[in-house]
């Protein structure tokens, strides 16, 4: 199905410049010629253009081309005082097109021509805000969830697609699709040792500007400590790229109804902006409960205290504040409360609220923690641009290179499987180097995973540059053969006097200390040191490594003339083919 998003508004005035009727209409795009697009055209009967007749011109070519153009007859004088409104939609790849047209040549009999150029364009980075996400109990809403019993899990999405104001107060029916997001949500539900006990998606087409609940239900087999996520993600083909959005709630399951305890239930964390830029204030707010439960299960309000943090893109702090909320009127039905945050650095933010039953009674009492967050992507707003404009996929999207090795041979590890908390994932190849691209600026989780290795677990950030990440496993002894051969060499010293102020045109010193700790002796070893990214290069040896050996190595790697500023990776290998220990170490190159 063609899906798309946006529409730009191009006045067609040509009657002052020269008396024009037949225009040629040509497919064009960033990447060429388009040739195959459909043309539709209508009378407007208002200003608003919400009420529209059938076009009185005459499509020549019919509404469809597979040239690469298709040429459309306008009357001499404008059918209307209001003009015309023209929908161009193109493949799937490309978003619809929409053009308000005055066309039209003072009621001269002369034929005129013209040539006008439709820009099909992409969308550079897709979002769908997931927001107001509620974890409730079906029967008794204002008790925490129990186990054995249904609880409704709820959140609205809103479609990643925004219509601009083009002067055109309606959409054919039969476009509806183009105007439409395909959407893919997802419930993830984890215990508190991080199984995936419920997983459940739902495939959604979002109307441009509307927004939908979703809805999930899921019986708890088990008390204890969970959390709910509900990601979106857009897979429309229309989209360059896509930054999933999540909303988040961690919170207890009960084995029976609350006796003698406190709880605190807050849902519906909602965002007023679902496209914020810089510079935006955006305000959220969201609803809580808390409650003590006596000895008999009969419920009194209590206060509630709050922890309310935004986090920005870098894990820096937007918004913090710590606040005590007066009780609920009674034991059954919430409270609101807001807040607002100005939106200062593009990425993905973290408005996340905590939230504690605080009384008295409560002290010595089961009172758990309940927490809630929502992820938002923040645009950001250049210097003379305009609200429609779209920033171009270098300026926003950027790639994770982790480099997967042995933590003993140092040697690469092919088929490690990696992961990301947005849900992106690789897995390295032959070299040991996974690639994610089309990241925007965050902190980014990871796991990666091989089923002869450890589990690690780490995190990387995206600060307007792409990112590279040292990973090193350790082999799972359950998994692999008891009798494999024990290689270590250890590079605990490593000198490199002028890492942050390495200088175009000289030659980089590095000192390596290094220990055959291992089994393992070598013959015809090598100490060598690479930039990869320069194509420089230094190495020494060959020299006999035995069991228990120490040796200091000095290299000297050459930084080109032509080489920019900025930061590199050296890679350091001690060894011999396959046992071969590998380090990097950062440097920063200068003028």
């Amino acid at each position: 199905m063609k899906k798309f998003l946006f529409s730009l508004l191009v006045l067609l005035n040509l009657s002052l410049a020269f008396a024009a009727v037949d225009v040629t209409f040509h497919g064009t795009s960033a990447s060429g010629q388009v040739n195959e697009f459909d043309v539709y055209i209508y009378d407007c009967l208002d200003s608003s253009c919400t009420q529209y007749r059938d076009f009185s011109g005459v499509m020549l070519n019919g509404t469809s081309t597979t040239r690469g153009e298709l040429t459309v007859r306008f009357p001499d004088s404008l059918a209307t005082p209001y003009g015309y409104a023209l929908f161009a939609v193109a493949d799937e790849m490309y978003r619809p097109m929409e053009y308000k047209s005055v066309v039209h040549s003072n009621g001269q009999a002369t034929l005129y021509r013209h040539d006008f150029d439709i820009e099909f364009s992409q969308i550079t980075n897709c979002r769908s805000l997931v927001h107001d996400f509620s974890v409730l109990n079906d029967a008794k809403p204002n008790i925490p969830v129990v186990m054995q019993l249904d609880a409704s899990l709820d959140a609205q999405t809103v479609s990643a697609f925004k219509k601009v104001d083009t002067g055109i107060g309606f959409v054919p029916g039969f476009l509806d699709l183009w105007y439409s997001a395909e959407t893919e949500v997802t419930l993830t539900i984890v215990d508190e040792n991080g199984g995936v006990v419920h997983e459940e998606q739902r495939d959604l087409d979002l109307y441009a500007d509307e927004r939908e609940r979703v809805q999930f239900t899921w019986t708890p087999r088990q008390d204890g400590r969970y959390s709910a996520r509900v990601q979106s993600r857009v897979t429309d083909p229309v989209c360059q790229m896509t930054t999933p959005e999540h909303s988040e709630k961690y919170f207890a399951v009960l084995d029976d109804e609350p006796v003698d305890q406190c709880y605190t239930l807050l849902n519906n964390l909602e965002l007023s902006n679902a496209f914020p830029r810089t510079g935006d204030v955006v305000t959220t707010t969201f609803n809580k409960l808390s409650n003590w439960a006596d000895g008999f299960g009969v419920l009194t309000p209590v206060a509630t205290a709050l922890r309310i943090v935004v986090m920005g893109p870098l894990g820096n702090l937007v918004y913090d504040d710590v606040v005590t909320m007066g009780a609920n009127a009674d034991g059954l039905d919430p409270v609101a409360a807001s807040f607002s945050w100005a939106a200062q650095q593009s990425g993905l933010h973290t408005v996340a609220v905590s939230a504690i039953a605080q009384d008295n009674r409560c002290s010595g009492l089961t009172n758990d923690w309940e927490v809630i967050s929502t992820s938002v992507y923040v645009d950001s707003t250049m210097p003379g641009e305009e609200p429609g404009d779209e920033p171009k996929i270098d300026d926003v999207a950027f790639d994770a290179y982790i480099y997967v090795t042995d933590e003993l041979s140092g040697e690469p590890v092919d088929g490690a499987d990696i992961l990301l908390d947005n849900g992106f994932r690789d897995e390295t190849n032959d070299q040991g180097v996974g690639h994610i691209d089309g990241l925007v600026n965050g902190v980014y989780s990871f796991k990666v995973k091989h089923d002869e290795y450890e589990t690690v677990e780490g995190y990387f950030v995206i600060d307007n540059a792409d990112a590279t990440v040292f990973v090193e496993l350790e082999l799972d002894e359950g998994a692999v053969e008891a009798d494999r051969e024990v290689f270590s060499i250890s590079m605990d010293g490593v000198r490199i006097p002028n890492a942050f102020n390495a200088k175009v045109g000289s030659a980089l010193e590095i000192s390596v200390n290094f220990d055959n700790d291992g089994d393992v002796s070598l013959d015809d070893a090598r100490a060598a040191a690479t930039i990869l990214e320069l194509g420089v290069h230094d190495s020494v040896g060959p020299f006999d490594l035995d069991a228990g050996d120490s040796f200091t190595k000095r290299l000297f790697i050459p930084i080109p003339d032509e080489t920019e500023p900025g930061t590199y990776y050296v890679r350091l290998s001690v060894g011999q083919g396959k046992n071969t220990r590998i380090v990097h170490r950062m440097i920063r190159v200068t003028e």
